[in-house]
């Protein structure tokens, strides 16, 4: 569940909270007294978050250097603009702040360590916070010019609406193709095993071999996997509307040198 409030949490809150904790509350009784929720108790108190202070003033107006600064760490934000197509959101929040929020598959740990540092590296700072979903781990971050970096975002799931890069993003992937890649896998994709079953001599026999998928509802999302499979070499072929597969053995070979299994 989901704090209440969208955005940020005071530092009043949050001394409020540690102070009960000081006082030998657990979470579940802070949680009733303050209506924070216990996630977020617990993880202030385990000191994996702080609150974090919203920009003041009005959304920006393009003045920033938010943009710039993506395209200096451009194999980072390929990366991480992978992850946001596939598993990211943006939810705007008070004094035009934005929370970027990117759901990770709680068994992969390097992922999140990855999603957390790309995330940090990015925004330019170590406010990055994770909060437990049961199956998921959240990965989110507080700062006004998340729309500046991920002009992508609206209202309403992506696969609903057209999703167009903008030309500084495009170059961005041209320059690290397998890195924006590896974000997609890493959010929509996987590396499996798959078996087929085929008639020889009379008999059925059984093939296994590796191969990639990626699945995602979006036309334009999975156009542009298979545009940047195509720009790297890589064959790829339809499975059905939403998934893309690369099965030949060549191909699975380079995407193991770049991507691999997920950790």
């Amino acid at each position: 569940m989901f704090d209440t409030v969208p955005g940020v949490r005071s530092p009043q809150e949050y001394e409020r909270v540690m102070t009960m904790i000081a006082d030998g509350h657990n979470d579940s009784e802070i949680a009733r007294a303050t209506g924070i929720s216990r996630p977020t108790v617990r993880e202030w108190r385990l000191g994996k978050r702080r609150p974090v202070r919203p920009s003041a003033g009005g959304p920006c107006d393009g003045s920033c250097d938010s943009v710039e600064h993506s395209v200096a760490f451009g194999d980072i934000y390929a990366y991480l603009l992978g992850q946001y197509l596939g598993d990211g959101m943006l939810s705007p929040g008070r004094r035009h702040v934005y929370r970027l929020r990117i759901a990770c598959t709680a068994k992969y740990p390097e992922i999140i360590d990855e999603v957390i540092g790309s995330v940090g590296t990015i925004r330019g700072s170590d406010r990055v916070g994770t909060t437990d979903r049961g199956g998921d781990i959240e990965v989110s971050s507080y700062w006004k010019h998340w729309p500046c970096v991920f002009p992508q975002h609206g209202p309403g799931p992506k696969w609903k609406r057209r999703i167009v890069l903008e030309p500084w993003q495009t170059q961005v992937i041209g320059r690290h193709p397998w890195l924006f890649l590896r974000g997609l896998v890493h959010s929509d994709g996987c590396r499996h095993i798959n078996t087929v079953h085929r008639p020889v001599a009379g008999k059925i026999k059984s093939y296994r071999y590796s191969r990639y998928t990626f699945t995602n509802a979006s036309d334009e999302i999975r156009e542009l996997f298979t545009n940047t499979c195509q720009a790297v070499g890589v064959h790829w072929t339809r499975t059905n509307d939403r998934i893309v597969a690369v099965s030949r053995r060549d191909d699975v070979a380079l995407m193991d040198r770049f991507i691999g299994p997920k950790k």
